[in-house]
């Protein structure tokens, strides 16, 4: 099947599933490179958590937290950013990462957009329930008359926006948000995960990410949520979704390759 893995590396002190695991850049670093091990095709790097009661911090701390590890791995694999600072990406980019992952679609900072061209780099445009100026999640029980159309409509608007701006089409990836960056009630999250395939016809000139790893919307414990977050990530990629991001990349690769042996076996 068509689809790459973007791994995860929080290199935080507070991201909600491992806050402080691999705040240290030795830690963040081995880390990545046993993601890269485990079959992650990107390294979707983070320096600043945007989860529900995260704080902002300062560019320069988040600049200090990313860049000895964006160094050191540039070279190994293809890097994501996941940040919504212009000076971030700018200095990331530079470094040798060629994704921007903005939370905020590029509302945030009005100067994400010359570094996405300057760097010519690639951009994850995600839909978010959250004012773009203040994107860290909020715990907000937002509801939708119809969810699907708010999220086209979203999307539409952002590429648009990209595309008169000078972006190229094929410089955008688009993420339809999980979890609380929808709303905080989780029947949300399943009801997006049962209609991805309009999301994916509407846009099929733009390739898709998902994120559902390990998000409050799963249930149960923190610790328990791996499978079931593999389960839905699955889901996604059989309803045209390309690109996975996901905490556990092993675990991941396996429940792929167990649906297409199953999706394949006996054709030649």
């Amino acid at each position: 099947m068509n689809v790459e893995i973007f791994g995860i590396l929080n290199i935080t002190p507070d991201s909600f599933s491992d806050g402080g695991k691999f705040f240290d850049a030795e830690k963040a670093i081995n880390h990545a490179k046993q993601l890269i091990a485990d079959g992650a095709d990107v390294l979707d790097i983070g320096g600043c958590s945007t989860g529900p009661g995260s704080k902002q911090i300062s560019i320069q701390e988040e600049i200090s937290r990313l860049e000895p590890v964006v160094k050191d791995l540039a070279n190994l694999t293809k890097l994501s950013i996941d940040t919504y600072q212009s000076k971030v990406a700018d200095l990331c980019l530079s470094l040798g990462a060629s994704i921007i992952n903005d939370i905020s679609a590029m509302r945030a900072d009005p100067e994400m957009l010359a570094v996405i061209k300057a760097h010519n780099a690639r951009v994850v445009l995600m839909y978010s329930k959250e004012d773009g100026k203040s994107p860290h999640i909020s715990e907000s029980k937002k509801e939708y008359i119809n969810l699907v159309d708010e999220i086209k409509t979203f999307l539409s608007n952002k590429i648009e926006f990209a595309l008169k701006s000078g972006i190229l089409e094929d410089k955008i990836i688009l993420d339809p948000g999980m979890g609380q960056f929808l709303s905080s009630n989780a029947n949300y999250s399943w009801e997006l995960l049962s209609k991805l395939s309009e999301l994916t016809q509407t846009f099929k000139n733009f390739p898709m990410l998902i994120g559902t790893s390990r998000k409050g919307f799963l249930g149960g414990e923190l610790v328990n949520r791996d499978p079931v977050s593999q389960l839905t990530a699955l889901n996604a990629v059989t309803k045209g979704v390309r690109y996975v991001r996901t905490h556990n990349v092993k675990m991941f690769k396996e429940f792929l390759g167990v649906w297409e042996r199953i999706l394949y076996h006996g054709i030649d």
